[in-house]
């Protein structure tokens, strides 16, 4: 889904080496570009291989799968996917029923 921004997203960019051209919640803004960090630790890796695991499990559900945890989740105003992703990553990468 395309984000809804007061100006045209092509411009929500780097503007030069140095500025960055953004917005949120509408208020058009500079900020200076910091390069984003990635910490790369084992524990990220782990944590993003559990992640990825997650998301194929519940890919790889059936539909009468899927929709079981989507019930169970609308009582706590959540979708399925994502009471499945963290009930799954509390498991420690375990497969929830």
């Amino acid at each position: 889904m395309a984000r809804k921004t007061p100006i045209p997203a092509e411009m929500l960019e780097r503007v030069g080496k140095d500025l960055i051209l953004t917005s949120r919640h509408g208020v058009v803004y500079l900020k200076r570009y910091a390069k984003p960090r990635n910490p790369d630790t084992p524990a990220q890796r782990r944590t993003r291989t559990a992640l990825a695991r997650a998301v194929h499990a519940w890919q790889s559900a059936g539909i009468a799968v899927r929709e079981r945890w989507n019930r169970t989740a609308k009582a706590q105003n959540m979708t399925g996917y994502n009471l499945f992703i963290r009930e799954f990553m509390g498991r420690d990468g375990a497969v929830p029923d």
